[in-house]
């Protein structure tokens, strides 16, 4: 047995280690709902098809396109922090 007292960890790389996880957290929730807004668009255009619509007309694709355009023009955390280093 080692009776010799143990270093604390620095709370800098406490810190860091939860800054990268929550970056992580938000990039993971990023794709999902960049995932979830591209197949709820497929499922509005199919039913303004079945509605005998354009999808280019159809207010819900158009809603859900430009949500899905402003989302994905942010970049992942997690490639900006490696470019950075």
């Amino acid at each position: 047995m080692n009776n010799t007292p143990q270093k604390p960890p620095t709370n800098k790389d406490s810190t860091q280690e939860r800054l990268v996880k929550l970056e992580r957290t938000v990039d993971i929730l990023r794709w999902h709902l960049l995932s979830t807004l591209e197949l709820t668009y497929a499922l509005a255009a199919e039913l303004a098809e079945a509605k005998g619509r354009q999808q280019s007309s159809d207010p819900t694709c158009t809603k859900l396109l430009a949500e899905f355009n402003t989302l994905n023009t942010l970049k992942k955390i997690q490639s900006d922090l490696n470019q950075r280093r």
